[in-house]
């Protein structure tokens, strides 16, 4: 099981059992669109977070899947958690807004 950042913009590392997806200082209006890769997750679907962070889902070939993540609300600093239903592991995201 693997996850990759697609996307150039923004810091995404492994912490314990879970992963960061840092997008360090924003703004207003800026464009918070990660896409990551998750392969080898069998019937894999991220859950969890709020109305401020859209998840879309594009299934790719046998055992891969990319999710498109966007914070779309910079009203205040953001720390939420989404997790992967098939094996728990945890991706917190976390930045400030300015």
């Amino acid at each position: 099981m693997k996850i990759t950042k697609i996307t150039d913009k923004y810091s995404f590392y492994k912490e314990g059992e879970g992963y960061i997806l840092n997008l360090g200082t924003i703004r207003k209006g800026e464009d918070t669109k990660v896409e990551l890769l998750f392969e080898g997750f069998e019937g894999l679907n991220l859950k969890g977070g709020c109305s401020c962070v859209t998840k879309t889902k594009t299934d790719l070939e046998e055992g891969k899947v990319k999710y498109t993540l966007k914070y779309t609300l910079c009203e205040r600093d953001i720390i939420k958690t989404l997790t992967c239903t098939k094996n728990n592991i945890n991706i917190k995201i976390i930045g400030k807004c300015r």
